[in-house]
């Protein structure tokens, strides 16, 4: 899983700047507008860098550019038509929600970590078991990320749904 890594920024004005690549960024970030740095997703400084924007506190995900169909090897593309993700994206309301949302998804990650896989030579019924069982809980944490912050709900491709359940099965 890509962790968070805090790194907030030292100075006092803000400094990231996002790439406005096109509709989707500027319907969350204003042209030549600034963030604060928080930190960044991901396992370097290259991955998911997260900003704050000043004055609403609302809390981006920075990506160099978007992610396109095109950056995904050729033979994934035929189960990705149509993929896009903007260069910047949602991730919650406020700073304190987004904590409140990190510190349970830490929580959460750390017990479906520990939900056993059945064996290999086990029955299919016990595989499909497993992974409907894991599947639920994983929607009961996108779920409780929905109540945390409403503008969650509202976005079923937010980076936190992405977050949760792309990296807990």
């Amino acid at each position: 899983m890509p962790l968070f890594t805090l790194r907030p920024q030292t100075g006092v004005d803000p400094v990231l700047v996002p790439n406005l690549a096109g509709e989707c960024e500027l319907r969350l970030v204003k042209d030549d507008q600034r963030l604060y740095g928080l930190g960044f997703w991901g396992p370097n400084d290259d991955s998911c860098v997260v900003g704050v924007v000043p004055g609403d506190g609302r809390v981006l995900c920075l990506r160099p550019a978007p992610i396109t169909i095109d950056d995904i090897p050729e033979v994934l593309r035929p189960y990705h038509s149509g993929l896009h993700k903007p260069a910047v994206s949602f991730f919650s309301s406020s700073v304190a929600q987004y904590v409140e949302t990190a510190w349970r998804w830490h929580a959460a990650i750390q017990i479906l970590r520990k939900v056993e896989e059945p064996s290999f030579t086990a029955p299919e019924a016990d595989h499909v078991r497993h992974y409907e069982r894991l599947y639920a809980c994983v929607e009961l944490v996108v779920d409780v990320a929905r109540h945390i912050d409403r503008a969650v709900a509202a976005d079923d491709q937010s980076v936190w749904i992405e977050l949760i359940r792309g990296n807990s099965i």
